[in-house]
């Protein structure tokens, strides 16, 4: 049966995103990298899966919950700042950030999939 482990404390990440200026030939913003520290948030890692199509390549994908009304976006990428495996890599937000209520109608957080591509 798989659990979730409880952190015990929340921890840090910095969100990287491309503060818009412009567009490139392919529709990508070309402005300066913007960080944005964010503290408070809690992550666990999900999966793990190897495909072997002509080169060896590693995904990871791992859970987020930030405190809610964190502006994270689809198409940043963001460090996880304190987490003793992947300290210093960049994981790539996959899909569209979910802000959570709690049952009394509080906001509880927003929450996202990060993915990770090696190989």
């Amino acid at each position: 049966m798989l659990g979730i482990t409880t952190v015990a404390a929340p921890e840090t990440l910095t969100i990287f995103r491309r503060a818009s200026t412009g567009r490139d030939a392919y529709g990508m913003s070309t402005g300066p990298e913007v960080e944005v520290p964010v503290r408070g948030c809690h992550w666990w890692p999900l999966e793990s899966a190897e495909a072997e199509q002509g080169r060896d390549t590693a995904v990871t994908r791992y859970r987020l919950i930030a405190p809610a009304g964190t502006d994270i976006r689809a198409s940043d990428e963001v460090r996880l700042d304190d987490d003793p495996l992947w300290p210093s890599d960049r994981w790539r937000v996959d899909g569209a950030p979910r802000q959570h209520t709690g049952l009394t109608g509080s906001l509880g957080g927003v929450s996202v999939w990060l993915e990770k591509v090696q190989g």
